[in-house]
């Protein structure tokens, strides 16, 4: 092996080795206490974004998620999403003058594009809307020239001006799907975008507007942390935007490849000594393998099924294998889950596939809706691990072919695109949920 190999080979064990779970973790951990720094400063709700921001906020911090994705926000890519609107947000932005949207991103960015683009093309089109025809403040007027588009610095004047060019487009989307009006727009301020990062947490003082404070809680200048714990020194290998793709770091040694941000807030508080992870990384995973099997046999797992209005259709989230105990009028219960259940009653036919909620979940779904859809009803409870992604796929296509868009019933529809984007945000209204492309894209190639 010549010099340069062995360098390079050196350099990529040393890298390898900084990214344990232990050290995940720990940035985890550090980047939580900046994030409560910011909450101290501003006193606004924390809102994590899914899907990374959850592991940044433990579970009883927040009361609901937003799902902003940087997908939308990628140059020549900017999107105004029609099945992420988002509008649970807004009576809690107008209730308290504003929220903490919370987020991160991995090394090589200051900070991630759903927040530097994706949250104020939202905001932007839903000024435009609100304010369309109205009177505005005159230190205002700037933004309102700018279709109320307002990007941090580190934002091209370029790409802000084609962003600005796509606004029109998408409020007249908006309006032509009726997806939502200026008077069901509960927020009586415009909704104005700050940044705030590490090296960065102040914003201007307000009082005619709602702040929307985005908020990275990843540095992306450290490499290396060092911190006093009462007369001990403690140091790691700090990885930036720790938590993200958070699938492709928890491997199957660890918790069977389930470790999630509601499992690791669950089990910190055992593996912790103060705030810092004093295990090695071969006991951390020890240690949260036995957390998570003694809570496999402990857990009592329960349903929330959501009806959808009137039309007999539920969904829901199953958390583990679980005994029957759903009190509702239903024909038919769909699982599409690896989990179990038991004891379910002879009326009620179960349509059991052993499919997760993830990518190759979503496209395995594909091949079961021609085979599901014609055995069921519109009796039928459906269920998934997330409650917001598979489960709503089926919900979707049930709504498509048997009611109109006032859940009234109706035979021989003919769904469309627009009819599904519809449904999509009647199904927001009633529960905030994400389904992924290709989730949708299951539904779009049986209904059409």
């Amino acid at each position: 092996m010549d010099n340069l190999n062995s360098i390079k080979y050196i350099t990529k064990e040393l890298r390898k080795d900084s990214n344990t779970l232990k050290n995940r973790l720990q940035s985890i951990i550090y980047d939580y206490h900046f994030t409560r720094n910011i909450w101290d400063l501003y006193n606004l709700p924390l809102i994590p974004n899914e899907r990374c921001g959850l592991w940044y906020l433990p579970e009883e911090e927040y009361n609901t998620t937003s799902y902003f994705k940087s997908t939308d926000g990628h140059t020549n890519e900017w999107k105004f999403s029609f099945r992420r609107l988002n509008l649970h947000l807004l009576p809690i932005i107008e209730e308290n003058f504003g929220v903490i949207i919370v987020d991160s991103t991995r090394k090589g960015k200051i900070m991630p594009d759903a927040l530097t683009k994706t949250i104020p093309i939202w905001c932007a089109v839903l000024n435009y809307i609100k304010f369309e025809g109205e009177v505005i403040d005159s230190d205002m007027e700037v933004l309102l020239e700018d279709h109320w588009v307002k990007v941090p610095s580190i934002i091209p004047e370029s790409e802000k001006f084609e962003i600005i060019k796509k606004i029109p487009g998408f409020v007249d989307e908006v309006k032509r799907l009726n997806l939502f009006t200026k008077e069901s727009l509960g927020f009586s301020k415009p909704l104005i975008p700050y940044w705030v990062y590490p090296g960065k947490t102040t914003i201007p003082e307000h009082t005619n507007h709602r702040q929307i404070i985005c908020l990275t809680t990843s540095s992306s200048k450290l490499s290396t942390v060092t911190l006093r714990d009462d007369d001990e020194i403690v140091s790691w290998p700090y990885i930036q935007g720790a938590a993200d793709d958070h699938e492709l770091w928890v491997t199957p040694d660890i918790c069977d490849g389930k470790l999630d941000a509601k499992m690791f807030w669950k089990f910190l508080p055992s593996v912790i000594d103060n705030t810092f992870i004093s295990i090695s990384n071969e006991q951390l995973i020890s240690q949260l393998n036995n957390l998570y099997e003694t809570n496999k046999t402990t857990q009592i797992s329960k349903i929330e099924l959501i009806p959808i209005k009137n039309t007999g259709i539920y969904f829901g989230m199953i958390e583990s294998d679980m005994k029957f105990n759903l009190d509702v009028d239903i024909d038919n219960l769909v699982l599409l889950s690896t989990k179990t259940i038991s004891d379910i009653p002879k009326p009620i036919s179960l349509h059991h596939y052993k499919i997760e909620s993830n990518k190759k979940g979503s496209k395995q779904l594909r091949e079961i809706i021609p085979k599901l859809i014609p055995l069921l009803n519109t009796k039928t409870a459906i269920l998934c691990d997330t409650g917001k992604d598979l489960s709503v796929a089926i919900v979707l296509i049930l709504l498509c072919q048997n009611f109109t868009i006032e859940m009234q019933p109706i035979e021989n529809q003919k769904p469309n695109k627009d009819l599904i984007k519809q449904f999509l945000n009647e199904i927001n209204h009633i529960k905030p949920v994400n389904p992924s492309r290709n989730t949708l894209q299951s539904v779009n190639s049986y209904l059409m």
